[in-house]
């Protein structure tokens, strides 16, 4: 965005410094709390199909520009040893575009502040961070973190795919495998927050997974847990999600009060059990009849 405007450079600001190995979990901690504090879900774009650069805009918020720097100014710099850190926003009255480029120099943290017309912000509004990154596959990552994020939980799932791209790798929590990686700001979310990160597509995906693939995730060892202990948060979304599934695999159900047959795209009878050690199996009868079978 340093490309539409000529900017003047107003002043330079020291930050209190710290050292720290800024990672993904402490990029993710700073932006839930700038959410937190600005009450705004930030929106994520890509500057261009091949850009090097993601934004988050966090849209009809205003906030004290001196407020700003004293409670993101040096963890943001702290970031800016791994990510090019900048933030744009509006100045209100004047109207004129300002942009604080992140850094740190010598070991001191630093906010170069410019504006259009050389002058001071009191205020921004629409505040828009935006990060850049050396490969391309890195910043398609950082996309897709954000867009999974739960800012209310503070918990991403995304596909493992872009895991390596992350610098490190997504927490399993346990030894099983899972079908999806999960990024947050705690370093250990409890299996309640993971459940509740995914996505009603993620869902279908997983059911998919099981049905037509036959794949035993540690997801659904979690989800099992939870019905068992009536923890499970949107259960309809978990019967919507089984639902779609069943329909895009081309099942068929045939239900009546004497018996109840699942029949997959090519017709075969499918037998699950309520009573084996696959927690697929017990997830999916346990949403089918709640109230059929004991605890």
């Amino acid at each position: 965005m340093t490309e539409l405007h000529i900017y003047h450079q107003v002043r330079d600001i020291p930050l209190e410094s710290f050292p720290v190995s800024p990672s993904v979990q402490m990029l993710l901690t700073v932006l839930h709390g700038m959410q937190q504090w600005m009450q705004s879900v930030p929106r994520v774009s890509r500057d261009s199909e091949q850009g090097s650069g993601v934004c988050l805009l966090f849209r009809d918020s205003a906030c004290a520009a001196e407020d700003l720097l004293q409670q993101f100014g040096s963890e943001l710099a702290a970031l800016s040893r791994r990510w090019r850190v900048d933030l744009y926003g509006t100045e209100p009255l004047s109207q004129e575009t300002v942009w604080y480029r992140f850094t740190e120099e010598e070991g001191q943290y630093r906010a170069r502040e410019s504006s259009l017309f050389g002058r001071s912000a009191e205020t921004l509004r629409s505040p828009c961070l935006c990060l850049s990154c050396a490969e391309s596959g890195a910043v398609q990552a950082l996309v897709q973190l954000f867009q999974a994020m739960d800012w209310n939980h503070g918990i991403a799932a995304m596909d493992r795919v872009f895991s390596e791209w992350l610098g490190e790798e997504c927490r399993p929590y346990r030894s099983e495998p899972g079908l999806y990686c999960y990024e947050g700001i705690d370093p250990v979310p409890e299996p309640e927050q993971c459940l509740a990160a995914l996505s009603l597509e993620q869902k279908v995906r997983l059911w998919i997974s099981f049905l037509d693939e036959d794949r035993e995730c540690v997801e659904f060892c979690w989800l099992y847990d939870a019905i068992l202990h009536h923890t499970l948060e949107n259960r309809i979304e978990w019967e919507l999600s089984l639902y779609q599934a069943l329909k895009q695999l081309g099942y068929t159900v045939q239900a009546d009060p004497e018996r109840f047959m699942l029949r997959d795209g090519q017709g075969r009878p499918r037998y699950f059990s309520a009573d084996g050690f696959r927690n697929s199996e017990r997830s999916l009868m346990k949403l089918l009849f709640p109230l059929n079978f004991r605890d």
